[in-house]
């Protein structure tokens, strides 16, 4: 069952946050508040992905289309154009990740698709965001084994994987971790 779309006010409520919160919580927000243009590689990168997921029209943030190239609230760029920040969550998104070129979208440092129906696998494509910071896909469908390419993730601070149904095991100290 799909809901109307929340509007800014009760999208905030929840997930409990504020506008002060905000900055904290996504902290490329705070550096990234400009509609800048979209880059056109990355801009095809994010549409090519788009086109492939099932979606409500009134569910999906209504710039991202294919005569908008700004970026906004959920799409953040940096000053030059490239995306920094992209959190989709709760926008009622079907489908899975196998059509977004990860390598299109090389200054990406929050990746949020958390509260969406996004299914399959986590592909190994994502240990090419090596400047990410932070990884939520908390309550989609993802399932199989987590992808050693997340190993890549070195800039990691935020992994949040929970309530999918994954297997594995994730290196993150890969030759600093010392047993004594």
């Amino acid at each position: 069952m799909f809901f109307p779309p929340a509007d800014e006010e009760e999208d905030k409520r929840m997930v409990h946050t504020t506008e002060e919160d905000e900055d904290i919580i996504h902290p490329v927000n705070a550096a990234a508040k400009t509609l800048t243009e979209i880059l056109p590689a990355e801009q095809e990168a994010l549409l090519r992905w788009r086109r492939s997921l099932y979606y409500y029209e009134y569910a999906i943030v209504p710039s991202w289309n294919a005569t908008s190239s700004s970026c906004n609230r959920r799409i953040t760029c940096s000053e030059e154009g490239s995306v920094i920040g992209i959190d989709l969550s709760y926008h009622h998104l079907e489908g899975n990740l196998n059509h977004l070129n990860f390598s299109s979208l090389p200054h990406l440092s929050v990746l949020i698709l958390q509260g969406n129906k996004l299914n399959g696998t986590i592909p190994q494509e994502i240990g090419a965001l090596t400047n990410l910071i932070t990884l939520n896909f908390k309550s989609n469908l993802f399932v199989g084994d987590l992808p050693i390419s997340l190993g890549n993730l070195t800039s990691l601070v935020v992994l949040d994987l929970s309530n999918n149904n994954l297997n594995g095991l994730i290196t993150i100290f890969r030759g600093i971790y010392h047993r004594k």
